[in-house]
């Protein structure tokens, strides 16, 4: 479930450092997690923007855009393209399953279209 009115703010980096212990009782937990649900599937947060951006299309496509979508697809765009992997066959590997979700917002075929293009390189 993907709540958009909610933002968690950590401050510092505390809550996901780099720190072992931290990764450590992270990798605990999951495993406790997936022991406890094991038909549960956890997918990458990347994985979720995309799903996310693709509702937008549809969205869009069905004729039910305004402001505030423009601007949440936006922002969703903004950390699909900041978060991405970091060896370089993984990277291209993602840009290349991304790319069609990208041209749709990013190219200027409307208004609106044209708004997140803009707002993007704002």
């Amino acid at each position: 479930m993907i709540c958009e009115d909610a933002f968690v703010y950590h401050v510092g980096g505390a809550s996901f450092s780099s720190n072992p212990k931290a990764r450590e009782l992270i990798k605990r937990n999951k495993k406790i997690f997936l022991q406890r649900h094991p038909n549960a599937v956890l997918h990458h947060k990347r994985e979720g923007n995309l799903a996310a951006l693709e509702e937008y299309a549809k969205l869009q496509q069905e004729g039910l855009w305004n402001d505030g979508l423009a601007l949440r697809a936006k922002r969703r765009i903004e950390t699909l393209l900041s978060d991405l992997p970091r060896s370089l066959i993984k990277k291209w590997l993602w840009l290349r399953k991304i790319r069609k979700i990208l041209h749709h917002f990013i190219i200027p075929n409307n208004a609106n279209r044209g708004f997140i293009k803009n707002s993007l390189h704002a």
